[in-house]
């Protein structure tokens, strides 16, 4: 079992997300000779007392490497199913915990049109509001990968998005169908696209990629949420996070950081001397 492992921690991303992943794994892992429907209940019974948060970030390493099992055909559906139907701590709203990395890349696999994949990569990839992103306008965006953002209050600020992010953009602009209507995302009768649709379909994406979006509380603002904090947490500094989250009031930016439980638990871990 070291073994698979270690090819699921080399699946990672972020080194803060691998230690914390393996830790947690390895705790489920010493707890029982196979992995079953009954061996995973009774670890979960284990981290019961803990606060919401944490035992949602445990769960949610060892689900990740139960799945990371089931692709590799180490364990059969019917018990992966079973696992994956049990419902995980309600992550009290105060503190809703952004998602990593892997989550990220995960709900963007799961996006059925090119449509679909431009949008999430440019709210992940950018942290504008999902409102923002509907009222892009064609003119709004240009060839280097700017684009125009009118916020709150009609506030306009611009932000940037990487090659990877724009070719999701062109590929959508090549099956974008005909519109009077001059927004950048339209739906598929061709008018502008409604928030609480999108909203919607977020969710879903999201819960095909195994996030437990009850938990969560998850909705198109958890992007938002995603993107501030894993900037933050490459060490980003808050002015900037200001800028590119359109906050007039940096406090408004320090929430959002300072929402994430783990951060400083993950922090201490890491150092040394």
């Amino acid at each position: 079992m070291e073994s698979k492992l270690n090819l699921y921690i080399n699946t990672l991303q972020s080194e803060n997300t691998k230690k914390a992943y393996r830790r947690n794994i390895e705790s489920y892992l010493n707890t029982c000779d196979a992995i079953t429907l009954e061996s995973y209940l009774t670890w979960t019974a284990t981290i019961a007392s803990e606060s919401g948060a944490t035992q949602y970030q445990k769960i949610m390493a060892v689900r990740g490497f139960i799945g990371f099992l089931f692709d590799l055909g180490e364990i059969d559906s019917e018990t992966y199913m079973k696992i994956k139907k049990q419902r995980t701590p309600k992550v009290n709203n105060a503190k809703k915990l952004p998602l990593n990395a892997e989550q990220v890349n995960a709900i963007v696999r799961q996006a059925r049109t090119p449509r679909e994949k431009a949008m999430l990569m440019v709210l992940f990839h950018t942290g504008m509001r999902i409102g923002e992103l509907l009222n892009i306008k064609l003119s709004d965006i240009n060839a280097e990968g700017v684009i125009k953002v009118v916020g709150k209050g009609n506030k306009f600020r611009y932000c940037y998005i990487n090659d990877e992010t724009m070719e999701a953009i062109k590929d959508y602009l090549n099956v974008r169908k005909e519109s009077e209507y001059n927004n950048l995302f339209i739906g598929n009768q061709g008018k502008p696209m409604q928030e609480q649709n999108f909203n919607k379909t977020i969710k879903l994406l999201a819960e095909r990629a195994g996030i437990d979006v009850e938990a969560l509380n998850f909705s198109c603002h958890s992007t938002r949420h995603t993107t501030i904090s894993i900037l933050a947490e490459k060490g980003v500094t808050m002015p900037v996070l200001q800028e590119i989250a359109g906050h007039a009031d940096i406090r408004t930016t320090k929430r959002y950081i300072d929402n994430n439980p783990m951060a400083a638990r993950e922090a201490i871990m890491g150092l040394s001397f």
